[in-house]
Parts: structure tokens; C-alpha cells; sequence
């Protein structure tokens, strides 16, 4: 590797460091967000994917009927009390 490059390399470095120092602060405080701010940070981070050129797959919500004609059983909480659907 041409000597340039990796002195190039070399002083990019501390920003990708602080980029990558960033990026796992979201990761660590993920979990802890309210649900709105989640999907905001999600949002930013599928954004990032796709202006990077990456096929940013999103799944599609499986309607109750469709989950229970596969076998899976569904639980509705409602104020602590569990509530199923037949399935």
C-alpha cells in the first residue's frame, strides 16, 4: 500500500474513530428510548443504509388471521390481563 494512502488513512482516522464512537452510543441507549424516538433512529439509521447504496429490506405487518393459519398463537396485553386469539 503507497505510503500516501495510508498517511491519508492515518488522518481520517480520529473522525471514523468518533463516527464509530457515535454510531455504538445509539446502539447502547436503543433499548432506553421511548418508542417514538426508537423508530426516528431506526428511520436515520435505513436513511444512512440507503444513501450508502444498501437494499434496505422493511417487514410488512402479518395481520393476526394470517399469524394463526400458520400456527402461531397471539397475545394481545391489555392493562397486564393477556388476551387470546384463537389460533
Amino acid at each position: 500500500m503507497p505510503t500516501t494512502a495510508l498517511l491519508s488513512y492515518l488522518g481520517e482516522l480520529p473522525s471514523l474513530q468518533a463516527e464509530l464512537k457515535l454510531l455504538l452510543l445509539e446502539v447502547i441507549q436503543a433499548p432506553n428510548l421511548k418508542r417514538r424516538d426508537y423508530r426516528a433512529l431506526v428511520r436515520r439509521w435505513e436513511q444512512a443504509m440507503e444513501d450508502a447504496g444498501a437494499v434496505v429490506i422493511r417487514p410488512k405487518v402479518a395481520p393476526p388471521a394470517l399469524l394463526s393459519l400458520m400456527g402461531i398463537t397471539v397475545v394481545h396485553y391489555a392493562e397486564g390481563k393477556p388476551e387470546r386469539q384463537p389460533g
